[in-house]
């Protein structure tokens, strides 16, 4: 699988494309945490379902252990971050909660 690091634009077109093609869903992934991040259901136009903030804090405190620099430490992107990003996004997963504080 070739890895790519994209942009919201670029997210939307792919989104775009695989719907006019009778694409059923996309799936985000995060390579560097190897955690599935959230799929969308593209024939419904919502978030099928987001990575759980157990599972997410899970991989980012095994990247914690690896990590002996404090700041390196601290640049690691939380479940909140992925929220965060979720809100300023076209989509919006008010179906799955991700406004209520966790």
């Amino acid at each position: 699988m070739t890895e790519l690091e994209v942009g919201k634009e670029f997210l939307m077109a792919v989104c775009n494309e695989a719907k006019m093609n009778q694409r059923p869903n996309c799936t985000v992934s995060s390579t560097m945490l190897n955690i599935d991040l959230l799929r969308t259901d593209l024939e419904a136009g919502r978030i099928s379902w987001i990575a759980r903030k157990e599972d997410f804090d899970t991989v980012i405190s095994g990247f914690n252990l690896k990590i002996a620099s404090e700041p390196l430490r601290n640049d690691l992107p939380g479940y909140s971050d992925l929220r965060e990003a979720l809100r300023g996004s076209v989509l919006l997963p008010e179906n799955l909660g991700i406004y209520s504080k966790r």
